[in-house]
């Protein structure tokens, strides 16, 4: 399991920056449940399969929630740092309202009856959760690479 990289401010706001880091723990505990109920018993038991990631799946959608919201200031005090960054906050925040939509559509489809043969539906919904997965993982990179170059910026290693 992959840690998130925890950078030390020193600038005004930095509880701000603590929590980003924080939610961001949640959401790694909650991935990696995730990944254990994709892995178990599924295809031609479809609802036992989806009992065992329904929970892992609303675990997953509330540490998101928490991290879109707790991350709103931080990701604007960052633009503030390197306003010529601010595109990749806007990008950012984007991702949020996405990831969030996604997994609550997953979760919507989980609670619901197969709507084809159980192998079918396990699969098509194995296949969702992994793109949802891969999505937020690309999300996390960003917004990793976005708290390291403002720092960058911020303490004069982006000039």
């Amino acid at each position: 399991m992959t840690t998130a990289r925890q950078y030390s401010f020193h600038s005004p706001g930095t509880e701000h920056r603590q929590d980003l880091a924080e939610s961001r723990a949640d959401i790694e505990r909650a991935v990696q449940a995730l990944r254990v109920g994709l892995a178990g018993v599924g295809a031609r038991r479809g609802r036992i399969w989806a009992l065992g990631v329904i929970d892992p799946v609303g675990s997953l959608t509330g540490a998101f929630e928490r991290h879109a919201r707790s991350s709103k200031q931080a990701l604007v005090e960052l633009a503030e740092i390197a306003p010529e960054l601010d595109h990749v906050m806007i990008r950012l925040e984007e991702e949020h309202a996405e990831i969030i939509l996604a997994l609550e559509e997953c979760l919507c489809r989980l609670r619901r009856e197969p709507s084809a043969p159980e192998t079918e539906w396990v699969n098509d919904m194995r296949t969702d959760l992994i793109h949802t997965l891969r999505a937020l993982a690309d999300h996390q990179e960003r917004e990793e690479c976005f708290v390291h170059d403002t720092v960058e910026f911020e303490t004069g290693g982006g000039d």
